[in-house]
């Protein structure tokens, strides 16, 4: 009787001790799994649509910056500031920012006609949206002794990820 018992109590044992094993192996998987997901996740780009909403020569920001406007009255502020050297300025347009973030880029003042800042690409990736952006120099030097400070306007999905931008070099 003594000798069946061990035997019954080493089988439970190792049936444990399988389960154990089964478990600990699906529990890694899933684990392995979840982590190549992220990993692919995080590389994974998609490109993100925009719209330019306004771009010109001339504004009344003469530092080169960039701003994130998230905002009504963000927006109204950066559109009096590009328009307060125009008379009249233009009437603002109507965006939802409960579906929308729009940016505005500016070069800052520049000796002569003719630069511009092109949006070359937005790609959301990971948990960043990527914003690449290039300053392109005037084809031929025009109009010299005119100061311009030029700018572009955009808009695109509402989103309240990290937004980082690369200026790349023309």
């Amino acid at each position: 009787m003594k000798g069946q018992k061990e035997l019954k109590e080493k089988k439970n044992k190792k049936k444990k001790s399988n389960k154990l094993k089964i478990i600990f192996t699906v529990v890694a998987i899933i684990i392995v799994l979840a982590a190549i997901s992220y990993i692919v996740y995080l590389k994974q780009e998609i490109k993100v649509p925009f719209e330019v909403i306004s771009f010109g020569q001339y504004s009344g920001i003469t530092t080169g910056e960039a701003r994130i406007i998230q905002y009504d009255f963000e927006f109204q502020k950066t559109w009096d500031d590009i328009f307060s050297v125009v008379t009249p300025a233009p009437i603002i347009p109507t965006i939802n920012f409960k579906n929308i973030t729009a940016m505005a880029f500016f070069l800052g003042q520049r000796k002569g006609t003719g630069w511009k800042i092109a949006i070359v690409d937005i790609i959301e990736r990971g948990n960043k949206i990527y914003v690449y952006i290039r300053q392109i120099p005037p084809v031929e030097q025009v109009n010299q002794d005119r100061i311009t400070s030029p700018y572009i306007l955009i808009s695109f999905k509402k989103t309240n990820k990290d937004i980082v931008i690369r200026q790349l070099i023309s």
